[in-house]
């Protein structure tokens, strides 16, 4: 419990699942909740304040024909766009020219 609340019973400290992409940042004290972050792959779907992280999600793979624009980070997704005229990508990555 962090504060007086009139409950007769101490509440259950959350879990942060690593098969959903999250780890204990902080682990539960008498005082204080856990705080959930994310994997390293993984961002942040729902940030709760007192808690940290509540839902995490893998980071997208972009498709072939497209680049990663801005990587993923423990707050965003990745950020992906199409390959510009003249170029391709077999594996999403990055954007190579055209061999004439």
């Amino acid at each position: 419990m962090n504060q007086p609340n009139g409950l007769t019973r101490c509440l259950l400290c959350s879990f942060c699942d690593p098969g959903v992409g999250l780890f204990a940042k902080q682990n539960c004290t008498p005082t204080s909740d856990t705080v959930c972050d994310v994997l390293s792959g993984y961002f942040c779907k729902s940030l709760a304040d007192s808690t940290g992280c509540s839902t995490a999600e893998k980071h997208s793979v972009c498709d072939p024909g497209q680049r990663i624009k801005q990587p993923g980070t423990s707050r965003h997704d990745t950020l992906c766009e199409v390959c510009q005229e003249g170029s391709f990508s077999p594996h999403g990555m990055n954007c190579t020219m055209w061999t004439k």
